[in-house]
């Protein structure tokens, strides 16, 4: 009898250290690759661009009476990194692959070359750019080619950038070099903004 119940607490006991250990394990992980945000816990208001004709995501994101758009809460909030999914080579990785860009009151701009998915960007091109102030705040998203501020945001708060058969080439962070790649259209930049 006491054999069984030793057996029984010893069993509980194991249960108990492999949650611990599967915790501990998946948290060194998270924090060894993924970087723990210093944002966690703030009030992130992300701006959301998937490639592939263009959606823009983000609620509050409003007209600026330009042809760009701009966020009402830019003397609020800054720019605290900007996630990247790309597809293709870039510096000896061929995704898709991910990485994240850290700033801390510094400027930003994201450029996003956006051209026609058959013809490619030699047949003309858009260049959508997210851009701040010198501090990382007053975000504003412009371009040069179809008006992104005259589109009309859906229920979600997103918006399909025209033309909708365009995809997104390649993007580019404070014009550093190499654009990440986008080869066949399928990327994402997440902008965090928070306050």
């Amino acid at each position: 009898m006491q054999l069984k119940r030793l057996l029984w607490y010893g069993a509980i006991l194991l249960s108990i250290l492999s949650i611990l250990a599967t915790i501990f394990t998946g948290y060194s992980i998270e924090k060894r690759y993924w970087r723990l945000p210093p944002w966690r816990g703030a009030d992130d208001d992300p701006i959301i661009v998937a490639g592939g004709s263009m959606r823009v995501h983000n609620k509050k994101l409003q007209s600026d009476g330009h042809g760009g758009l701009n966020h009402p809460e830019g003397a609020n909030r800054s720019v605290a990194s900007v996630d990247i999914l790309y597809n293709g080579s870039y510096n000896g990785q061929t995704g898709p692959d991910g990485e994240s860009l850290a700033f801390n009151h510094k400027p930003v701009t994201v450029s996003l070359t956006y051209c026609p998915k058959v013809l490619g960007c030699g047949a003309g091109k858009d260049d959508v750019k997210i851009t701040t102030d010198g501090t990382g705040m007053n975000l504003g998203i412009t371009n040069n080619g179809h008006p992104i501020g005259n589109e009309a945001p859906d229920a979600y708060g997103a918006r399909n950038h025209e033309p909708p058969d365009w995809v997104i080439k390649e993007i580019t962070v404070n014009s550093i070099s190499p654009a990440y790649p986008c080869d066949n259209g399928r990327c994402y930049v997440v902008v965090h903004y928070v306050k």
